[in-house]
Protein backbone atom coordinates (compact mmCIF):
# COMPACT_ATOMS: atom_id res chain seq x y z
CA UNK A 1 0.00 0.00 0.00
CA UNK A 2 1.06 3.61 -0.50
CA UNK A 3 2.39 5.36 2.56
CA UNK A 4 0.90 8.73 3.34
CA UNK A 5 3.35 11.65 3.14
CA UNK A 6 3.53 14.26 5.86
CA UNK A 7 2.08 17.78 5.67
CA UNK A 8 2.68 19.56 2.37
CA UNK A 9 3.98 23.08 2.26
CA UNK A 10 1.88 25.70 0.50
CA UNK A 11 2.83 25.98 -3.15
CA UNK A 12 2.78 29.31 -4.96
CA UNK A 13 1.56 30.15 -8.42
CA UNK A 14 2.06 33.56 -10.03
CA UNK A 15 -1.05 34.73 -11.82
CA UNK A 16 -1.03 37.71 -14.17
CA UNK A 17 -3.57 39.46 -11.92
CA UNK A 18 -1.29 39.18 -8.95
CA UNK A 19 0.24 36.65 -6.63
CA UNK A 20 -2.20 34.04 -5.37
CA UNK A 21 -1.74 31.04 -3.12
CA UNK A 22 -2.33 27.61 -4.60
CA UNK A 23 -2.49 25.06 -1.81
CA UNK A 24 -2.37 21.28 -2.14
CA UNK A 25 -4.09 19.23 0.53
CA UNK A 26 -5.04 15.62 1.02
CA UNK A 27 -8.62 14.91 -0.01
CA UNK A 28 -11.23 14.92 2.75
CA UNK A 29 -14.54 13.17 2.20
CA UNK A 30 -16.61 16.16 3.33
CA UNK A 31 -15.59 17.90 0.08
CA UNK A 32 -16.72 15.11 -2.23
CA UNK A 33 -19.61 17.09 -3.76
CA UNK A 34 -17.21 19.86 -4.85
CA UNK A 35 -14.94 17.27 -6.46
CA UNK A 36 -17.82 15.61 -8.34
CA UNK A 37 -19.09 18.99 -9.57
CA UNK A 38 -15.62 19.96 -10.83
CA UNK A 39 -15.28 16.57 -12.56
CA UNK A 40 -18.59 16.94 -14.40
CA UNK A 41 -18.21 20.59 -15.37
CA UNK A 42 -14.69 20.06 -16.68
CA UNK A 43 -15.74 17.19 -18.95
CA UNK A 44 -18.81 19.03 -20.23
CA UNK A 45 -16.72 22.06 -21.23
CA UNK A 46 -13.03 21.21 -21.71
CA UNK A 47 -13.42 17.76 -23.29
CA UNK A 48 -16.09 18.75 -25.83
CA UNK A 49 -13.43 19.69 -28.39
CA UNK A 50 -12.31 16.06 -28.63
CA UNK A 51 -15.45 14.03 -27.95
CA UNK A 52 -19.06 14.14 -29.11
CA UNK A 53 -21.90 15.67 -27.08
CA UNK A 54 -23.30 12.22 -26.36
CA UNK A 55 -19.92 10.90 -25.21
CA UNK A 56 -19.16 13.73 -22.78
CA UNK A 57 -22.67 13.60 -21.32
CA UNK A 58 -22.38 9.85 -20.63
CA UNK A 59 -18.87 10.33 -19.25
CA UNK A 60 -19.76 13.28 -17.01
CA UNK A 61 -22.94 11.71 -15.67
CA UNK A 62 -21.22 8.49 -14.63
CA UNK A 63 -23.26 6.09 -12.55
CA UNK A 64 -21.05 6.05 -9.43
CA UNK A 65 -22.77 6.87 -6.16
CA UNK A 66 -21.31 9.42 -3.75
CA UNK A 67 -20.14 6.57 -1.50
CA UNK A 68 -18.38 4.92 -4.45
CA UNK A 69 -16.67 8.21 -5.26
CA UNK A 70 -15.49 8.60 -1.66
CA UNK A 71 -14.19 5.03 -1.59
CA UNK A 72 -12.30 5.52 -4.87
CA UNK A 73 -10.53 8.62 -3.58
CA UNK A 74 -10.02 7.45 0.00
CA UNK A 75 -8.37 4.19 -1.09
CA UNK A 76 -5.87 6.01 -3.29
CA UNK A 77 -3.47 8.90 -2.75
CA UNK A 78 -5.65 11.92 -3.58
CA UNK A 79 -4.87 15.62 -3.53
CA UNK A 80 -7.09 18.63 -4.00
CA UNK A 81 -5.76 21.98 -5.22
CA UNK A 82 -7.32 25.06 -3.64
CA UNK A 83 -7.33 28.81 -4.21
CA UNK A 84 -8.91 30.71 -1.34
CA UNK A 85 -10.28 27.38 -0.09
CA UNK A 86 -12.06 26.74 -3.41
CA UNK A 87 -11.22 23.45 -5.15
CA UNK A 88 -9.69 24.20 -8.56
CA UNK A 89 -8.28 20.76 -9.32
CA UNK A 90 -7.76 17.25 -8.00
CA UNK A 91 -5.72 14.19 -8.83
CA UNK A 92 -5.11 10.74 -7.41
CA UNK A 93 -2.76 7.78 -7.75
CA UNK A 94 -3.60 4.15 -7.01
CA UNK A 95 -1.31 1.80 -5.12
CA UNK A 96 -0.26 0.37 -8.52
CA UNK A 97 1.23 3.73 -9.56
CA UNK A 98 -1.64 4.72 -11.86
CA UNK A 99 -2.65 8.38 -12.11
CA UNK A 100 -6.32 7.50 -12.07
CA UNK A 101 -7.99 10.92 -12.18
CA UNK A 102 -6.60 14.38 -12.96
CA UNK A 103 -9.01 17.26 -13.49
CA UNK A 104 -8.60 21.04 -13.39
CA UNK A 105 -11.46 23.53 -13.07
CA UNK A 106 -12.74 24.81 -16.41
CA UNK A 107 -11.92 28.41 -15.42
CA UNK A 108 -8.37 27.61 -14.31
CA UNK A 109 -6.95 25.77 -17.30
CA UNK A 110 -3.27 26.36 -18.25
CA UNK A 111 -2.41 27.92 -14.89
CA UNK A 112 0.01 25.21 -13.75
CA UNK A 113 -2.47 23.43 -11.49
CA UNK A 114 -2.33 20.13 -13.36
CA UNK A 115 1.48 20.32 -13.42
CA UNK A 116 1.59 20.86 -9.67
CA UNK A 117 -0.70 17.89 -8.99
CA UNK A 118 1.28 15.57 -11.28
CA UNK A 119 4.61 16.71 -9.80
CA UNK A 120 3.34 15.85 -6.32
CA UNK A 121 2.00 12.44 -7.38
CA UNK A 122 5.26 11.61 -9.16
CA UNK A 123 7.24 12.59 -6.05
CA UNK A 124 5.08 10.23 -3.99
CA UNK A 125 5.59 7.45 -6.56
CA UNK A 126 9.37 7.90 -6.33
CA UNK A 127 9.19 7.69 -2.53
CA UNK A 128 7.42 4.36 -2.98
CA UNK A 129 10.29 3.21 -5.27
CA UNK A 130 8.06 2.87 -8.32
CA UNK A 131 10.07 2.31 -11.48
CA UNK A 132 7.43 4.08 -13.56
CA UNK A 133 4.09 5.84 -13.29
CA UNK A 134 1.19 5.30 -15.69
CA UNK A 135 -2.07 6.94 -16.69
CA UNK A 136 -4.91 6.47 -19.15
CA UNK A 137 -5.13 9.89 -20.77
CA UNK A 138 -8.02 11.26 -22.78
CA UNK A 139 -7.42 12.79 -26.22
CA UNK A 140 -7.64 16.17 -24.48
CA UNK A 141 -5.10 15.30 -21.78
CA UNK A 142 -2.63 13.50 -24.05
CA UNK A 143 -0.61 16.64 -25.04
CA UNK A 144 -0.29 17.62 -21.37
CA UNK A 145 1.16 14.26 -20.37
CA UNK A 146 3.46 14.21 -23.40
CA UNK A 147 4.85 17.56 -22.22
CA UNK A 148 5.57 15.99 -18.82
CA UNK A 149 7.70 13.20 -20.25
CA UNK A 150 5.10 10.46 -20.63
CA UNK A 151 5.07 8.34 -23.77
CA UNK A 152 2.15 6.58 -25.44
CA UNK A 153 2.28 2.87 -24.71
CA UNK A 154 -1.02 1.98 -26.34
CA UNK A 155 -4.01 3.63 -27.94
CA UNK A 156 -7.18 2.01 -26.69
CA UNK A 157 -10.95 2.14 -26.84
CA UNK A 158 -12.31 2.04 -23.30
CA UNK A 159 -15.83 1.52 -22.05
CA UNK A 160 -16.27 4.40 -19.60
CA UNK A 161 -19.62 5.11 -17.95
CA UNK A 162 -21.48 3.24 -20.67
CA UNK A 163 -19.80 4.84 -23.69
CA UNK A 164 -16.71 3.85 -25.69
CA UNK A 165 -14.01 6.52 -25.56
CA UNK A 166 -10.62 6.68 -27.23
CA UNK A 167 -7.82 7.18 -24.73
CA UNK A 168 -4.13 6.42 -24.37
CA UNK A 169 -2.24 4.28 -21.90
CA UNK A 170 0.81 6.43 -21.13
CA UNK A 171 3.94 5.69 -19.12
CA UNK A 172 6.75 7.73 -17.57
CA UNK A 173 9.97 6.16 -16.32
CA UNK A 174 10.90 7.33 -12.82
CA UNK A 175 14.22 5.55 -12.36
CA UNK A 176 13.16 3.71 -9.23
CA UNK A 177 14.15 0.21 -8.21
CA UNK A 178 14.00 -2.13 -11.18
CA UNK A 179 13.67 -5.87 -10.80
CA UNK A 180 15.45 -8.07 -13.31
CA UNK A 181 13.23 -10.76 -14.78
CA UNK A 182 14.04 -13.73 -17.01
CA UNK A 183 10.62 -13.28 -18.66
CA UNK A 184 10.72 -11.37 -21.94
CA UNK A 185 8.53 -8.35 -22.61
CA UNK A 186 6.94 -10.19 -25.52
CA UNK A 187 3.63 -12.00 -26.04
CA UNK A 188 4.37 -15.40 -27.52
CA UNK A 189 1.00 -17.03 -28.20
CA UNK A 190 -2.65 -16.16 -27.62
CA UNK A 191 -4.86 -19.16 -26.88
CA UNK A 192 -8.50 -19.19 -27.95
CA UNK A 193 -10.40 -22.02 -26.29
CA UNK A 194 -12.95 -23.65 -28.58
CA UNK A 195 -15.37 -26.57 -28.59
CA UNK A 196 -14.96 -27.75 -32.20
CA UNK A 197 -11.39 -27.50 -33.52
CA UNK A 198 -12.16 -28.18 -37.19
CA UNK A 199 -15.03 -25.69 -37.29
CA UNK A 200 -12.95 -23.00 -35.57
CA UNK A 201 -9.92 -23.56 -37.81
CA UNK A 202 -12.14 -23.19 -40.87
CA UNK A 203 -13.59 -19.93 -39.47
CA UNK A 204 -10.25 -18.30 -38.59
CA UNK A 205 -8.45 -19.38 -41.77
CA UNK A 206 -11.30 -17.99 -43.89
CA UNK A 207 -11.25 -14.73 -41.94
CA UNK A 208 -7.50 -14.34 -42.49
CA UNK A 209 -7.41 -15.71 -46.02
CA UNK A 210 -5.21 -18.68 -45.12
CA UNK A 211 -5.25 -22.05 -46.83
CA UNK A 212 -5.19 -25.36 -44.97
CA UNK A 213 -5.99 -29.03 -45.46
CA UNK A 214 -8.10 -31.20 -43.22
CA UNK A 215 -5.14 -33.46 -42.51
CA UNK A 216 -3.37 -30.53 -40.81
CA UNK A 217 -6.10 -30.29 -38.18
CA UNK A 218 -5.85 -32.71 -35.28
CA UNK A 219 -6.66 -32.35 -31.60
CA UNK A 220 -5.82 -30.70 -29.35
CA UNK A 221 -4.58 -27.50 -31.04
CA UNK A 222 -4.04 -25.73 -34.36
CA UNK A 223 -1.51 -22.92 -34.77
CA UNK A 224 -2.53 -20.20 -37.19
CA UNK A 225 0.09 -18.38 -39.24
CA UNK A 226 0.40 -14.92 -37.70
CA UNK A 227 2.96 -12.26 -38.63
CA UNK A 228 5.73 -11.21 -36.22
CA UNK A 229 6.20 -12.72 -32.75
CA UNK A 230 2.69 -13.27 -31.46
CA UNK A 231 0.98 -16.50 -32.48
CA UNK A 232 -2.66 -17.54 -32.34
CA UNK A 233 -3.58 -21.04 -31.22
CA UNK A 234 -7.12 -22.44 -31.20
CA UNK A 235 -7.34 -25.06 -28.48
CA UNK A 236 -10.11 -27.66 -28.23
CA UNK A 237 -8.45 -29.60 -25.41
CA UNK A 238 -7.40 -33.22 -25.22
CA UNK A 239 -9.31 -35.86 -27.13
CA UNK A 240 -12.47 -36.78 -25.27
CA UNK A 241 -12.47 -33.55 -23.29
CA UNK A 242 -15.61 -31.43 -23.59
CA UNK A 243 -14.93 -27.76 -22.96
CA UNK A 244 -17.51 -25.39 -21.55
CA UNK A 245 -16.93 -22.03 -23.18
CA UNK A 246 -18.15 -18.87 -21.46
CA UNK A 247 -17.38 -16.09 -23.95
CA UNK A 248 -16.44 -12.65 -22.69
CA UNK A 249 -18.81 -9.78 -23.56
CA UNK A 250 -15.72 -7.84 -24.69
CA UNK A 251 -13.28 -8.42 -27.58
CA UNK A 252 -10.48 -10.93 -26.93
CA UNK A 253 -8.08 -9.19 -29.33
CA UNK A 254 -8.10 -7.42 -32.68
CA UNK A 255 -6.95 -8.03 -36.24
CA UNK A 256 -5.65 -5.06 -38.19
CA UNK A 257 -7.02 -3.86 -41.52
CA UNK A 258 -6.11 -0.94 -43.75
CA UNK A 259 -9.63 -0.76 -45.22
CA UNK A 260 -12.47 -1.08 -42.71
CA UNK A 261 -15.29 -0.94 -45.28
CA UNK A 262 -13.84 -3.62 -47.56
CA UNK A 263 -13.19 -5.82 -44.52
CA UNK A 264 -16.77 -5.38 -43.32
CA UNK A 265 -18.13 -6.35 -46.75
CA UNK A 266 -15.82 -9.38 -46.86
CA UNK A 267 -16.99 -10.63 -43.45
CA UNK A 268 -20.62 -9.98 -44.33
CA UNK A 269 -20.35 -11.79 -47.68
CA UNK A 270 -18.58 -14.73 -46.02
CA UNK A 271 -21.62 -15.21 -43.80
CA UNK A 272 -19.85 -14.64 -40.49
CA UNK A 273 -21.83 -13.27 -37.55
CA UNK A 274 -21.26 -9.52 -37.24
CA UNK A 275 -21.48 -8.38 -33.63
CA UNK A 276 -21.34 -4.61 -34.17
CA UNK A 277 -21.47 -2.28 -37.14
CA UNK A 278 -18.56 -0.02 -38.05
CA UNK A 279 -17.77 2.61 -35.42
CA UNK A 280 -15.68 5.48 -36.77
CA UNK A 281 -13.51 8.13 -35.12
CA UNK A 282 -11.23 10.72 -36.70
CA UNK A 283 -8.24 8.36 -36.86
CA UNK A 284 -9.66 4.99 -35.88
CA UNK A 285 -12.48 2.67 -36.94
CA UNK A 286 -13.58 -0.81 -35.91
CA UNK A 287 -16.30 -3.42 -36.00
CA UNK A 288 -16.63 -6.75 -34.19
CA UNK A 289 -17.51 -10.29 -35.23
CA UNK A 290 -18.23 -13.51 -33.34
CA UNK A 291 -16.41 -16.78 -33.92
CA UNK A 292 -18.20 -20.18 -33.70
CA UNK A 293 -17.95 -20.13 -29.89
CA UNK A 294 -19.25 -16.54 -29.69
CA UNK A 295 -15.85 -15.06 -28.83
CA UNK A 296 -15.88 -11.40 -29.89
CA UNK A 297 -13.04 -10.45 -32.23
CA UNK A 298 -12.39 -6.84 -33.24
CA UNK A 299 -11.35 -5.79 -36.75
CA UNK A 300 -9.81 -2.32 -36.63
CA UNK A 301 -7.71 0.32 -38.31
CA UNK A 302 -5.20 2.59 -36.58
Amino acid sequence: MLTIPGPIKNLWHCHKKGRIVLELKRFESNRINEVITLFRETILTVNTKDYSKEQVEEWANNRHTVDEWVNRLDTSLTYIALINDKIVGFGNMTDEGLVDLLYVHKNHQAEGIGSMLVTQLEADAKRQNFNCITTEASITAKPFFLSKGYFVHQKQLKLIAGTRLTNYKMVKELGGIKMDSPIKNQINTIFVHVTDLAKSVEWYTKLLGQGYTGTEVSDPVYNLKINDHTGLTVDAGLKGEVKTIIPSPYPLFNFHTADINTSYEFVENTGFQIDSDIVEFDDFAFFTVKDPDNHIIMICTG
